[in-house]
């Protein structure tokens, strides 16, 4: 049989081995569920009350409601919502195939649920459900890896209360938002080598998004250096390559430019993969300056390293395969691909949380590798008795300095010696993981008991405690605990802190429940007022109460083409970023002699196609 010590210098990450389903684990199981019925059940209560209060928008629960509405009516995935101000989505009245923008195909199966409960609640509630489900691979890995139940609940509470995840839930449906907890699943199978789990969750997970099979192409090559699974890291590969290549193919034949209509967030650095090699080749200094130094950027990335107490930093073997995200994150022309607010880092949360739970497994091999040579490595033995290592030591041997794994560093004794040390990994003073990587350690805990030949009272074993181990040898073990919790403590303050400067957490400082006015009460009156089947020009606010016909646009898109127009002058004015601009829109419509006023109350404005133009302007325009 191979040594387990060669496997050692061969790969980092061999199978774990599993630990036993104790009462403390069932416990740990059990908070764990607790912590995500709680985060389900208020966050499905925060987001349907957000839609109930009209603070939901037309980019992005519109657009996905009426795409998801539309498939069930023949018109695959078709949207018509855009933002015709500041992006560059809008291509036709006559609306596009949402493939045109994003390759998402994970759309058509939750379309289904459209059949039984055909409102945007449905997505809210989905996506809730499925990013809280996050928690448990997230507490499987840190069990696994730290070997203590305790920390494995400690480290599922970092994801659920992690910002950027909670910020990319809270806005709105997006189905790239599920990577949270598909690449979680993905990440905690391949790290347990569950293949058949891991292709199960690594397609789910590329259906979300066209970027997504580049995070697993990652994935696959990890797999392929650290774990020595040259087949399935492989055949991972290749499905990525092969996906990215479809998703690619889709696109191109979906838009009609033949590209993704977001592409030109990225025109800058030009129109094919020469060209944009090129650019970075020809100008390094002035991108890295532009999209990675300056004040923006460097705050974006704050914002994503600050709830792990910028551990992931530390666990860089983890971090890239964040990479490909971070890029398009970092190089896109839309300053809110790197705010750190929207759905732009769901995909990268997963990769944060495993990369912590690795710093602190190095911190704590780092730690207790040091406190093993204070207290416990080369030293002279002064009685005969047992060393850490396991070893009996005689007094023939007194004297003799010893390495970390029991071994002399002078001639080796032949009297007295009986046994060998055993191999382990330390984690929380566990027999695990024999040959994990940076955790490779000769074992320190209660598996060398005392000799039966030996008594307590014999001249050898001095300094041996009633449970037969010398005074000094659980030092370690403590100081392995006592730092374990002290960085769980130090991290979960640091997400708690964060979450309090800003966040939907009702500790936060500015935290406000989603409120149902007499005002928003008055908006269904004037939605009743419009034909299901009328085209509707309305305010982002508006458009997701509207968003289940053929065609919908955010205002001022189509507003002089559409049957109606729905206005809330005193409501959100998104794409405009100003008042005056937005007011010029309306007052445009209103002389245009176009649309005539059908009702008009508490700052609400609905227009008709056809109807006689105002004589007068309403409310102050």
């Amino acid at each position: 049989m191979k040594d387990a010590s060669v496997g050692n210098h061969l790969y980092l990450y061999p199978p774990p081995k599993p630990l036993p389903h104790t009462p403390a684990f069932k416990l740990a199981t059990t908070l764990v569920t607790l912590l995500t019925l709680l985060f389900s059940g208020y966050f499905i209560f925060y987001l349907t009350g957000q839609q109930n209060a009209y603070l939901t928008n037309a980019e992005d629960l519109g657009i996905m409601d009426q795409a998801i509405w539309n498939t069930l009516h023949g018109h695959l995935l078709h949207q018509s919502i855009c933002n015709i101000v500041s992006d560059t989505n809008c291509y036709s009245l006559q609306g596009i195939t949402r493939f045109a923008i994003h390759f998402e195909p994970i759309l058509i199966p939750i379309s289904l649920l459209y059949y039984i409960f055909p409102t945007p609640k449905t997505l809210l509630v989905l996506q809730t459900l499925v990013v809280a489900s996050g928690a448990f691979p997230a507490f499987w890995l840190a069990r696994l890896r730290l070997r203590n139940e305790w920390a494995g609940v400690a480290l599922p509470l970092l994801y659920l209360l992690y910002r950027s995840q909670q910020n990319a839930l809270l806005f709105d449906f997006h189905a790239v938002t599920l990577t949270s907890a598909l690449l979680l699943f993905t990440l905690y199978f391949i790290y347990t080598r569950r293949t058949a789990w891991l292709f199960v969750f690594a397609i789910l997970a590329m259906a979300c998004k066209e970027e997504i099979p580049l995070v697993v192409a990652c994935l696959g090559l990890w797999s392929m250096l650290l774990q020595r699974r040259w087949r399935s890291g492989l055949l991972l590969l290749l499905l990525a390559l092969t996906w990215t290549s479809l998703a690619l193919l889709v696109i191109h034949l979906s838009s009609p430019t033949g590209q993704p209509l977001l592409a030109a967030r990225y025109a800058y650095l030009g129109n094919s993969p020469p060209q944009i090699a090129q650019t970075f080749l020809a100008h390094p200094a002035s991108i890295l300056k532009q999209h990675l130094l300056d004040r923006a950027h460097r705050t974006y990335l704050a914002s994503l390293l600050a709830p792990a107490s910028y551990l992931p930093l530390l666990a860089p073997w983890i971090l890239i395969l964040a990479l490909p995200t971070l890029a398009l994150n970092l190089l896109s022309s839309n300053p809110g691909m790197y705010s750190g607010l929207f759905q732009y880092n769901a995909e990268i949360v997963p990769i944060l949380t495993f990369a912590t739970i690795e710093t602190i497994a190095l911190i704590l091999w780092f730690a207790q590798g040091l406190s093993q040579m204070v207290f416990l490595g080369a030293w002279p033995v002064s009685r005969g008795g047992w060393d850490p290592c396991g070893q009996y030591i005689s007094n023939r041997e007194i004297g003799v300095e010893r390495t970390l794994d029991g071994r002399p560093q002078g001639p080796t004794p032949t009297i007295g010696r009986i046994g060998t040390p055993r191999p382990c990994i330390v984690g929380a003073g566990e027999d695990v993981d024999v040959g994990k990587g940076p955790l490779w350690q000769p074992c320190l805990g209660d598996r060398y008991p005392v000799r039966a030949h030996h008594h307590l009272s014999s001249p050898y074993l001095k300094g041996i405690d009633p449970c037969g181990r010398p005074w000094w040898r659980s030092l370690p073990r403590n100081l392995h605990i006592m730092l374990l919790a002290l960085m769980l403590i130090y991290i979960l303050f640091n997400v708690l802190h964060q979450d309090y400067t800003h966040s939907a957490m009702p500790f936060a400082q500015d935290f406000r429940w989603p409120h149902i006015t007499a005002h928003t009460q008055l908006a269904q009156r004037f939605i009743d007022m419009i034909p299901p089947t009328a085209s509707v020009s309305a305010q982002s606010r508006l458009v997701p109460h509207l968003s289940q016909r053929l065609n919908v646009y955010m205002f001022p898109y189509a507003d002089d083409r559409a049957n109606y127009i729905l206005l809330d002058v005193t409501g959100d004015r998104y794409p405009y970023f100003n008042a005056q601009a937005y007011t010029r829109e309306v007052k445009k419509v209103l002389q245009s002699g176009n649309y005539g006023i059908q009702a008009a109350e508490n700052s609400y404005l609905l227009l008709e196609r056809g109807l006689p133009p105002p004589a007068v302007l309403p409310y102050s325009l």
